[in-house]
């Protein structure tokens, strides 16, 4: 690059250093930027109050589909058979996975068939 070319770029950034808008084209761009963060203050409530309603419906639809054993339980009580609660019950607690002793403590005082020695 030589030095006329520099200098001649050098004049043109000077010049466009110097440039300033016009009074019109700051109103327009102030007031452009103005609408548009009104309009997006909007839109985001509009999405947020969208996202809330949206959120209740999801929750109520799941919360009504939920099946309710204890209202289930209540209306069979009356049309079964005495003691099927509890067989239901025992099923249930019968289907835990309950891991043995692991003590040898344990073990013995869980499988002690013997009744205690009276002093």
């Amino acid at each position: 690059m030589n030095d006329e070319s520099f200098d001649e770029l050098i004049a043109l950034y000077r010049k466009v250093a110097r440039e300033t808008s016009s009074v019109h084209i700051d109103d327009r761009i102030l007031e452009f930027s103005t609408r548009t963060r009104r309009r997006g203050a909007q839109l985001s409530w509009q999405w947020f109050a969208a996202a809330a309603a949206s959120f209740a419906a999801l929750w109520l639809t799941i919360h009504a589909l939920q099946p309710h054993p204890a209202k289930a339980l209540a209306a069979t009580a009356e049309t079964v058979q005495p003691g099927w609660a509890d067989g239901v019950d025992r099923a249930y607690l019968l289907q835990m996975d309950v891991t043995p002793a692991s003590s040898p403590v344990a073990q013995y005082l869980m499988h002690e068939t013997e009744a205690p020695r009276k002093l």
